[in-house]
Order: structure tokens, then C-alpha cells, then sequence
């Protein structure tokens, strides 16, 4: 049976069509791939939502509160510190780590030249400890004092190794 030369020419139109579309799809869908930002470090200043919990939300203030009693500036909230804090908190709290991997920090997060700096606090899953509450030690409020800090992200979790709070400091 023999096509009428409309038919021919409507099936032409849509090959020409399909193929296009085709590669348009492919080349987006690489482009989107292969994307990267700017910028790999995210902080946010003012009231906004917040992803962070309450413990690690106190513990962020509390550090803060020391900063400015020591007439230091307060460390800006940064939520890749915040996001890579929490899950090293959880894998302290579950055993899968025993310590805070910075290294690996700077190989996800791409941070180089300023240092980042780790606090782990420790309690027993019964216990009613708070690093928000309680008395810091020296070691440790000489750190959080230091002048060069600029960013903070803090974790909490808790596990079969009890409750973990980590704190990240960065220049």
C-alpha cells in the first residue's frame, strides 16, 4: 500500500522531532551531572528554619555566649560543618568510629587552608549531662577563645555508645 506524501511528511517531522528531543534530553541531563557550585560552603545569618536540633542549637550558643564574653565576635553557623558534625556524632554514638575524621572533612567539603578543629563530648545514655550546661575545660574554652575561628557546626546523637556531641571549628 502506498503512503500518501503527507504521511511521508509527517513521519519525517516526527524523526526530526524524536532526535531532537533525544539529544536535547541527553545534553541536559549531562550538563546537570556534571554541575558543581560556586561555593561549598553554605552559611545562613539571621532567624530562618533550621535542620538543627535543640542540643546541637544549645551547644552552638553556648559557644557563642563564651566568644562573647570574651569580647570575641561570634562564629557564623555553617551547615556543611553542621551536616558532616552530625554524622560524625552518629557514628561515634553507634561505634562504627572512634574518632572524628577531619581529613575526610576536607576531601568531601573541599576545605583547605584554614584549619578545622574537632570537640567530641561523651555521656552515658542515662545520663543527664549537657555540654550546653556544664562547666567546660580549660583546654577547651582556650580553644573556642581562639581568635583565628570564624565558622562552628555542631552534632548530636545518640547510640549504642551512649550520647555524642561533636563540635567543628574552622578558620
Amino acid at each position: 500500500m502506498k503512503r500518501s506524501a503527507f504521511f511521508r511528511y509527517l513521519s519525517f517531522f516526527f524523526a526530526a522531532f524524536a532526535l531532537t528531543a533525544a539529544c536535547t534530553f541527553i545534553t541536559h541531563a549531562s550538563t546537570v551531572q556534571t554541575a558543581e557550585e560556586p561555593s561549598t560552603s553554605s552559611s545562613q545569618n539571621g532567624d530562618h528554619f533550621s535542620p538543627v536540633n535543640s542540643p546541637e542549637r544549645l551547644l552552638a550558643n553556648r559557644i557563642n555566649g563564651e566568644r562573647k564574653r570574651a569580647a570575641l565576635p561570634a562564629l557564623k553557623a555553617d551547615w556543611d560543618l553542621f551536616r558532616f558534625a552530625r554524622s560524625s556524632a552518629e557514628d561515634l554514638a553507634a561505634g562504627r568510629s572512634e574518632k572524628v575524621d577531619v581529613a575526610k572533612l576536607t576531601r568531601l567539603f573541599g576545605r583547605g587552608g584554614g584549619q578545622v578543629v574537632a570537640l567530641v563530648f561523651r555521656a552515658s545514655l542515662n545520663a543527664h549531662f549537657s555540654p550546653a550546661a556544664e562547666r567546660l575545660a580549660d583546654h577547651e574554652e582556650r580553644l573556642i577563645k581562639k581568635k583565628t575561628l570564624k565558622r562552628i557546626g555542631t552534632g548530636y546523637a545518640t547510640g549504642k555508645k551512649g550520647q555524642v556531641w561533636v563540635v567543628l571549628l574552622s578558620e
